[in-house]
């Protein structure tokens, strides 16, 4: 948390510093954004545990549908087959 402060600082500074000048235009956003970026991070640190798991349940979930298509498919070819042998 307290890099962001620092980099919002540092923003604020250069802008107060130089108004209108190239450096202060060109540097404010990218510092702002690097915030920005950072405390997104940050947000979901705690919950990442989480995420992976809700990842890993749809991981489990399309290999289980995907075996399951699998298998009525092969159900099928050998109900057509069975249907040809009458």
């Amino acid at each position: 948390m307290t890099r962001i402060w620092i980099l919002l600082q540092a923003a604020l500074t250069l802008g107060a510093a130089a108004p209108g000048t190239a450096l202060a235009i060109e540097t404010l956003p990218a510092l702002v954004v690097a915030a920005q970026n950072e405390a997104l991070l940050g947000s979901f640190r705690p919950y990442l545990h989480v995420l992976l798991a809700f990842g890993a349940a749809w991981v489990v979930i399309g290999a289980w549908v995907f075996h399951i298509g699998r298998k009525l498919d092969r159900v099928a070819r050998q109900v057509g087959e069975g249907r040809k042998a009458e």
